[in-house]
């Protein structure tokens, strides 16, 4: 909505240089969004594959050795 204020059309993307010391980055408001949507697409295939990891490990009630976070270790806290 920066556009509109600024007295621009709706959709009009903005330029501006990023400064390296050696080299300048053109850098637009597009560029911004596209990574933006990037670093979302990988967290979110990040998390699917961290929870595919997860299932393939046993539940801790599911432990038959008894150990810390057993259901049934017989103990009252």
């Amino acid at each position: 909505m920066a556009a509109p204020t600024a007295g621009q059309a709706f959709l009009t993307h903005w330029w501006g240089t990023l400064p390296l010391g050696f080299t300048e980055i053109k850098v637009s408001t597009v560029l911004v969004f596209d990574l933006g949507v990037y670093l979302c697409v990988w967290g979110a295939l990040a998390g699917y594959a961290l929870a595919l990891l997860q299932a393939d490990e046993p539940a801790d009630d599911a432990r038959p050795d008894g150990g810390p976070g057993a259901a049934d270790s017989g103990k009252q806290p």
